[in-house]
């Protein structure tokens, strides 16, 4: 499992679209951290499954972004399908879940994008430094 302390978004904060929200800050850089704080909040049944959904796929995305086995590859795939769909008619997609929870969608899909380029780019780094030792 990754360390709780790995980013996710490398710095990028996650605007919500109220200002007056409690949440108007979602920090991508802990996707637990962000869960726990609205979990202090006592959300009701309904809004924890939701929160569940999204945790489950953030963490999916973040914890099998690289992986080279064909089932981690796999659950990565189905995570990053569900982000980027645009579905606005399942109640459980995406899109709803992010606005019930007054979440930019968009915004976030950028903090992953940047999150994931960049942790490619530093995995390649690594390989290369190892490789020129």
């Amino acid at each position: 499992m990754v360390a709780r302390s790995q980013s996710i978004a490398s710095g990028v904060a996650v605007a919500t679209r109220r200002h007056d929200s409690a949440f108007y800050y979602v920090d991508a850089h802990d996707v637990e951290a962000w869960c726990t704080n609205f979990l202090r909040t006592r959300p009701r049944p309904e809004e924890r499954l939701l929160l569940a959904v999204l945790e489950d796929a953030l963490l999916c995305f973040r914890d099998y972004a690289f992986s080279r086995d064909e089932e981690g590859r796999r659950i990565f795939e189905e995570a990053r399908r569900w982000i980027e769909s645009d579905n606005k008619q399942w109640p459980f997609s995406f899109e709803n879940i992010c606005d019930h929870f007054d979440i930019n969608p968009q915004y976030l899909r950028m903090a992953l994008k940047r999150w994931y380029e960049q942790e490619g780019y530093a995995r390649q780094c690594s390989k290369e430094k190892a490789l020129c030792g």
